[in-house]
């Protein structure tokens, strides 16, 4: 009896002291991709409150699934940064307020880049469960901590020195996971009169930048590291996703969201959506909005030109631009194009 009672002891202390040690040892060391993630049982959205607290980075990518194909090495080389992505499929801007704020709590950041997705303003309901308690600072994420990968890998670290590959450029990433080009987007819209797209009516642009104002704005101001860089960009979205009928509402909505951000120091804002060489170039695309990676490294690269950088004196070029752009484009060449291809 007395040899059973000894070793359950020693079973319960040995696991209290893998989980002790669990607690310093996070999941950042057993990521790599989003499947990854999910095997070892942590949701993607409260991975982002997890990875702020324990990782060591000093540059932020936000964002949607647009800016998820960004690879942080590329960003450390062009910013001289340690870089880590916090980026969101199908979020609201109440999420990304969230996530904002939480990361910048946690490390002093030099650097934030971050894209304006107009469907993000939407509303301020998010669209996936938070658990709000991840993003409260005294907070200790047990669950996650210890899951049966996070203390197999902690075992694994502390007895055999074996530590999983951190693959920061891979993390989130869905470019390999997609076809690109005119096929698929065949597929997608032969059916489809791209010339007739209109803006959905239940987008009011009064919502949508009180939206903004309510939520993020005030998180971009209050950023814990005053001298920090801030860049908000609009994304290269196909020519596809701007038809003349919904052109007006779309370019109110973007002279707002330019006005309110050009107002805050230290934030700038680079427009490529009159980038014809890409927007225009539907190989690029696997549907009107996602692009692939490439357009990410291309984007990396325009952050050390101003040949997109938009500031008071340049807004309404940068909206006339687009404007004449879209206005100018042959949407119904490009769908006999498509259907034809459809059909093959």
């Amino acid at each position: 009896m007395e040899y059973k009672k000894t070793f359950w002891i020693t079973i319960a202390l040995l696991a209290a002291a893998i989980a002790s040690i669990a607690l310093f040892i996070h999941a950042a060391d057993i990521y790599g991709t989003r499947e990854n993630i999910l095997l070892a049982g942590i949701p993607e959205r409260s991975y982002h409150a997890i990875t702020a607290r324990n990782t060591q980075y000093d540059a932020a990518v936000f964002g949607s699934s647009v800016s998820e194909n960004f690879k942080c090495s590329e960003i450390d080389r062009a910013f001289d940064v340690h870089s880590m992505k916090f980026t969101l499929q199908g979020g609201s801007v109440t999420e990304r307020a969230y996530i904002w704020n939480y990361v910048n709590q946690q490390q002093p950041l030099k650097l934030m880049i971050s894209d304006i997705a107009e469907q993000t303003f939407a509303t301020t309901t998010p669209n996936f469960r938070i658990d709000q308690s991840l993003y409260e600072t005294n907070h200790i994420q047990l669950r996650e901590y210890l899951s049966a990968d996070n203390l197999k890998n902690a075992i694994y670290k502390v007895f055999l020195g074996v530590r999983s590959k951190t693959d920061r450029d891979g993390l989130y990433t869905w470019h390999q996971n997609f076809e690109f080009g005119k096929k698929r987007l065949a597929r997608l819209f032969y059916h489809v009169d791209i010339s007739r797209t209109t803006w959905p009516e239940s987008l009011r642009i009064e919502d949508l930048q009180a939206n903004l104002r309510q939520t993020l704005l005030p998180c971009i101001r209050r950023r814990q590291t005053p001298d920090s860089r801030i860049i908000f960009f609009f994304p290269p979205y196909s020519i596809l996703h701007y038809q003349p009928n919904a052109l007006d509402r779309r370019m109110k909505f973007k002279a707002v969201i330019m006005d309110e951000l050009l107002a805050i120091d230290g934030l700038d804002l680079y427009d490529f959506q009159a980038a014809e060489n890409i927007v225009c170039n539907l190989g690029l695309y696997r549907d009107d909005i996602h692009y692939d990676e490439t357009v990410n490294s291309w984007i990396v690269s325009e952050f050390a030109s101003s040949r997109f950088l938009v500031t008071p004196n340049r807004k309404d070029e940068f909206i006339e631009r687009h404007r004449q752009m879209v206005n100018s484009y042959d949407y119904a060449a490009t769908a006999a194009e498509l259907k034809q291809l459809a059909h093959k």
